[in-house]
């Protein structure tokens, strides 16, 4: 599969670590930067045909490193009850 660079993780159960935020369904992804945290329905506005789409199916996500999964951070992050597939 050609992808542009972008993921989309959707329906998801992402812990922010964000006080103002702290839980979100979706991560829009871009070059290993992430561009949104929010919700599935929102992320996949911004997906297009080149996106590889990740479906978590309830899963929970949580940062890799103990900091925070918000907008501009390297995504790194760790699901809980499965593998994320690898990003490409």
């Amino acid at each position: 599969m050609k992808t542009d660079g972008t993921v989309a993780l959707v329906n998801a159960r992402i812990k922010t670590g964000n006080p103002r935020r702290p839980w979100a369904d979706a991560l829009f992804v871009r070059d290993g930067v992430i561009e949104i945290v929010g919700s599935s329905a929102e992320v996949k506005k911004r997906a297009n045909d080149m996106t590889q789409v990740i479906d978590a199916r309830g899963r929970t996500v949580l940062p890799a490193d103990g900091t925070t999964l918000s907008v501009g951070e390297p995504a790194r992050f760790t699901m809980l009850d499965g593998e994320i597939p690898k990003m490409t």
